[in-house]
């Protein structure tokens, strides 16, 4: 028995076909979260350029602050930082905002345009 994706192939006898179904589930199901976060790096970082603004030092900024992970959260002391960019609360910017790959973008740059990549402290 053969089970294909698109990331993966996996080749097993007949006997083994519970494994392979957990295996091929599984295969999937990473590249289906790879897909995700390679196609909203893609557009941040795309986003990012048509701005004008350094792609290198947004990606190490978001590597840095949220690991690249969409529904990154972290609680301060005051305030908490949401999504790839870590956008503070202090900016009454909406969960689905922040959460979101193209408003989260439109709004850090307009963020990097006033003050640089200043107001994260990956960046200092």
């Amino acid at each position: 028995m053969s089970v294909s994706t698109n990331a993966y192939e996996i080749s097993r006898k007949e006997s083994d076909s519970s494994v392979v179904r957990s295996e091929a589930v599984i295969a999937m199901v990473l590249h289906a979260q790879n897909r995700v976060v390679w196609d909203d790096k893609g557009l941040i970082l795309g986003m990012i350029a048509n701005a004008g603004i350094n792609v290198h030092i947004a990606d190490s900024v978001i590597q840095c602050e949220s690991s690249w992970v969409r529904t990154a959260i972290n609680y301060n002391v005051n305030s908490v930082d949401k999504g790839y960019w870590q956008i503070n609360s202090v900016h009454k910017l909406s969960d689905e905002c922040s959460y979101d790959p193209i408003c989260s973008t439109e709004f850090a740059i307009s963020l990097i345009k006033k003050n640089g990549f200043n107001d994260w402290v990956c960046y200092r």
